[in-house]
């Protein structure tokens, strides 16, 4: 805690508590200016309001009667910043959600409500905490310079490029931002969370706002000219929209509606991807050692993307619980190395009966059916993760996301068949981050006094999977 001085402008100052209902209007309408008004959280505002899986805080200013860099009154019950805390395990927390209002910026809101953040995951009970954002995004990896944080490898996607499905996606978000649909909890919003990254926060004391940002939260038309460099210039992020580079078309099959999670599972299990959920421990514990013995694995930190852009840990107790939901597809390959044309491609001496690769694909998760299918876990022989892939795609008869660490060991020679069979890579990396939050480990404030916490953390969330 701070000792809650109110500081002149300039200095930083900043009062953080927990988001209301009455923050709404505010948060949504300093949102619009993000990423070219293509910002998720509008979609996902109410739900996060009553998530009870984590803590959702707001930014206020410290001080009153001042004006933010657009002439515009800056009272001391307006949010000019956001961020949220999710509890994904017991001692896991994901941090998502950094907006700062572009007419808040650089005055080190987001520092100020980042560090609220770590103190409200540490008081529930979290000893890791993590985020991610995409490799061009400069203000975000300021700010985990800056608070203890460590960049683990980059991962990079690879899926199909989104045409028709974005378009849809996205329009659903706008019409929530906009009033015209409730935001609601169950609209899909797979491509937005694809993107769920810190903002450029152009949040340095010293720090501009770009004129682009600044005319949308004013709502000043930019000139034709300006409006064709604007959308020339795509979000920083990992690729998972339109900036995924190649544009192949090979092997995209047609996509049917969205299945449920126990028809997929038949489509799954029908056509032999699925380990038997009804597994003995014994053949469970074989495949988990050759999951975690797996280069590509281990190269990933021994990740698991849980929910669709969240990472945390895959331990043995979950790997089980997994199987026993039929959400573990695996594939001993019978290849002899060849692609398919029929050339032989050069392998590694190992037996041919040695070549698997496993899938985790969380089909219990709430989203799965809006979200396009991702897998949480992809490792194995390059060749038989290929065509895991490509037959987990054909069941569900929907495109689906791989995301790997970047350079994994798995695509070592295989790169260009991902491509070729419909899963080409995102021209940008994902960048995850993490650092500890154990007594040991203190959280930087900035200058004393300049964090006011209006309430003081104490444990209100539930894990995510303590809730399924």
């Amino acid at each position: 805690m701070t000792d809650g001085i109110a500081r002149p402008v300039g200095q930083q100052a900043g009062r953080v508590r927990r988001a209301t209902p009455g923050d709404t209007r505010a948060v949504l309408d300093f949102t619009r200016a993000t990423w070219d008004g293509w910002d998720y959280v509008p979609s996902v505002w109410g739900e996060w309001l009553e998530a009870p899986d984590g803590v959702l805080l707001v930014a206020l200013p410290a001080v009153t009667h001042e004006l933010d860099l657009f002439g515009r009154p800056l009272s001391l019950d307006r949010p000019i910043g956001i961020a949220r805390v999710a509890m994904l395990s017991a001692h896991e927390a994901w941090l998502e959600g950094l907006r700062v209002d572009p007419g808040a910026r650089t005055r080190g809101v987001a520092r100020l409500i980042n560090a609220a953040g770590l103190e409200w995951a540490r008081a529930q009970g979290a000893t890791i905490v993590r985020y991610a954002t995409g490799e061009a995004n400069e203000g975000s990896h300021r700010i985990a310079a800056r608070s203890g944080f460590r960049m683990l490898r980059p991962w990079r996607s690879w899926q199909p490029p989104r045409d028709e499905d974005v378009d849809e996606e996205d329009a659903e978000a706008h019409a929530a931002e906009r009033g015209d649909v409730e935001a609601d909890g169950d609209a899909p919003h797979d491509a937005a969370a694809d993107l769920d990254q810190f903002a450029d926060l152009a949040d340095e004391p010293e720090g501009e706002v770009p004129e682009d940002v600044a005319a949308r939260a004013t709502g000043i038309e930019l000139g034709p000219t300006e409006r064709a460099e604007d959308e020339a210039t795509p979000p920083p992020g990992d690729g998972s929209r339109d900036d995924e580079g190649s544009r192949a078309t090979a092997g995209r099959p047609a996509q049917s509606p969205a299945a449920s999670p126990a028809e997929s599972r038949r489509r799954l299990r029908r056509v032999g991807l699925s380990l038997d959920p009804r597994s003995s421990l014994d053949e469970i514990d074989g495949w988990y050692a050759r999951l975690t013995g797996d280069p590509t694995f281990r190269a990933g930190d021994g990740l698991c993307e849980a929910r669709s852009w969240a990472f945390q840990e895959l331990t043995r107790e979950r790997f089980v619980a997994h199987v026993r939901a039929g959400e573990v597809l695996v594939t001993r390959s019978a290849t002899d190395g060849r692609n398919e044309t029929g050339a032989r491609r050069k392998l590694d001496d190992r037996p041919t009966h040695d070549r698997w690769a496993l899938v985790v694909m969380p089909l219990s998760t709430p989203r799965f059916a809006a979200d396009r299918p991702w897998a949480a876990v992809a490792a194995g022989d390059g060749d038989a993760l290929l065509r895991l892939a490509i037959a987990t795609r054909d069941a569900l008869v929907r495109p689906i996301r791989l995301r790997l660490p970047d350079a994994a060991p798995a695509l070592a020679g295989f790169a260009d068949d991902f491509t070729r069979a419909g899963f080409p890579p995102a021209s940008e990396t994902l960048h995850l981050f993490e650092r500890a939050l154990t007594e040991d480990a203190p959280i930087d404030t900035g200058p004393a006094g300049a964090l006011t916490l209006e309430e003081a953390p104490r444990r209100v969330a539930a894990p995510y999977r303590d809730r399924e």
